[in-house]
């Protein structure tokens, strides 16, 4: 992990992970994609499970149609070790947090996010 660690800040792929699931614009939202997550990334949360950057842009696209204004941000300080990253987030609307939760993400040697498991707790 170290040599991933000195190549990608691993805080900015999870920045730039959350941007892509607050952006509306569907192309911006596969270059951020491009960027951060692998082609065959595996995502599950209480909600979905998918393989895939298509797959994945799709469901947050689904996501924004129902909830157009919902934005994420993280919460909490990023916790990593090994190729292992752990990441508090919310949803908020008007700023009302309407969800809480906390994703565990596997890292491949390029820095790119290859597994993506969310679970969700109550806010």
């Amino acid at each position: 992990m170290s040599d991933v660690l000195t190549k990608v800040d691993l805080a900015e792929v999870l920045a730039s992970y959350l941007a892509a699931w607050n952006t509306v614009d569907a192309d911006e939202r596969d270059t951020l994609l491009e960027r951060i997550v692998s082609d065959d990334v595996y995502f599950a949360d209480p909600m979905k499970q998918l393989v895939g950057r298509a797959a994945l842009s799709t469901h947050i696209a689904d996501v924004r149609s129902q909830y157009p204004d919902v934005l994420f941000a993280p919460d909490g300080e990023l916790d990593q070790h090994n190729y292992f990253l752990r990441q508090g987030w919310v949803a908020k609307i008007d700023g009302e947090v309407l969800l809480r939760g906390v994703d565990i993400d596997d890292v491949g040697p390029d820095g790119r996010l290859t597994r993506i498991i969310g679970f969700f707790e109550k806010p």
